[in-house]
C-alpha cells in the first residue's frame, strides 16, 4: 500500500489490538447483549431459532435470555407467540446518550440550510467501533427513501461519515481501527482499503472526504470532521445526495466547501460565546 496514512497507522496496530480472556468479561451479558443487537431494521419480530441462528448461540440459551429480557422489557412477545420484539424500554437506554449531545439541536438550522441546498439528508454520526452511528438527521423538502435516520449505523470503511471519523483518530488509534477492519471485515478491508486511506489524506488537505457510491450505489456523501467531545467522542458531518440529483462534479466544487463552511460554523457553537 502506498498511501502514507495507512502504512503509518498499520504500523502502530499491535499495542491496541483487542486482547482475550479478560478476566472481567461478562460472556451472560455480552450473550444478552448478542440478542438484541440480532435484529436488524424493518423486522417485526424474530423467534428463537432465528436468533440462535444469527448469535450462533444454542437455542435454550437463546430461550433463557429471551425470556430475562422480556422481564426487563427490553423484548416483548408477540401476542400469537410466534417470536419476540424489541421492546420500548430499549429507547430509554439511549436517551442519556442523545441527551448528552446537546450540539444536535443547536446544530439543526446549519444542517437544514446544507440539506436544502444539497437536496439530501444532513447528519451528525458518532463513532462507535467500527461504525459511524448517526444521532442526529435533517432532510431537503424532497427527501430520498434511503436517508440515514436516527441510530442507523453504517461501516467507517466504506462511508464519507466514516472517513471523516477515522481522520479525527491519531496515528495509533487509527491505526488499531485499521488493524481491526483487517481482521474482523477482512473484505471490506480488502476492497475499500485503499479508497478509505485516500480519503483519510483528503481531510488532511482539503478538510473532507467523499463516498462516491461506496456504500450504496445510488447515494454519494461528503464528509466533515467536527470534533472529539470531552468525552472521546468523534463526530462528524455527513450530507449524502442522491446521485441522480447531482451534476457531474458538484459533490466536490459545490456542496463539499458548504459542508466545511457548516461544521466551522457547528464547531463554534461547541465552543461558545469567547
Amino acid at each position: 500500500m502506498s498511501s502514507a496514512i495507512l502504512n503509518t497507522a498499520l504500523d502502530e496496530w499491535g499495542a491496541g489490538e483487542p486482547r482475550g480472556g479478560d478476566a472481567h468479561f461478562a460472556s451472560t451479558l455480552a450473550r444478552g447483549l448478542s440478542v438484541l443487537t440480532a435484529f436488524r431494521a424493518g423486522e417485526t419480530a424474530l423467534g428463537n431459532a432465528e436468533l440462535a441462528r444469527r448469535t450462533g448461540l444454542s437455542r435454550p440459551t437463546v430461550a433463557r435470555l429471551t425470556a430475562t429480557l422480556v422481564q426487563f422489557g427490553l423484548l416483548h412477545r408477540q401476542p400469537d407467540g410466534s417470536g419476540y420484539r424489541l421492546g420500548a424500554r430499549l429507547l430509554t437506554l439511549a436517551h442519556p446518550l442523545l441527551a448528552r449531545l446537546k450540539l444536535r439541536q443547536a446544530a439543526r438550522p446549519i444542517m437544514q440550510e446544507l440539506a436544502d441546498y444539497a437536496r439530501g439528508a444532513v447528519s451528525i454520526a458518532v463513532m462507535d467501533g467500527l461504525d459511524a452511528v448517526h444521532v442526529e438527521t435533517v432532510l431537503s423538502p424532497d427527501p430520498h427513501p434511503l436517508t440515514p435516520d436516527i441510530g442507523t449505523t453504517t461501516p467507517l470503511l466504506q462511508t464519507a461519515a466514516g472517513r471523516a471519523l477515522l481522520a479525527l483518530l491519531d496515528a495509533p488509534s487509527l491505526g488499531v481501527a485499521l488493524g481491526a477492519f483487517a481482521t474482523q471485515r477482512p473484505a471490506l478491508w480488502a476492497e475499500f482499503q485503499a479508497t478509505a486511506a485516500q480519503e483519510i489524506e483528503r481531510v488532511r488537505s482539503q478538510g473532507f472526504a467523499l463516498s462516491l457510491g461506496d456504500y450504496r450505489p445510488e447515494v454519494h456523501g461528503v464528509a466533515v470532521p467536527l470534533a472529539r467531545t470531552e468525552c472521546g467522542e468523534c463526530l462528524s458531518l455527513n450530507c449524502g445526495v442522491p446521485l441522480y440529483r447531482l451534476r457531474p462534479g458538484a459533490l466536490e466544487a459545490e456542496i463539499a466547501p458548504r459542508a466545511v463552511a457548516a461544521a466551522h460554523a457547528i464547531r463554534a457553537l461547541m465552543l461558545g460565546p469567547g
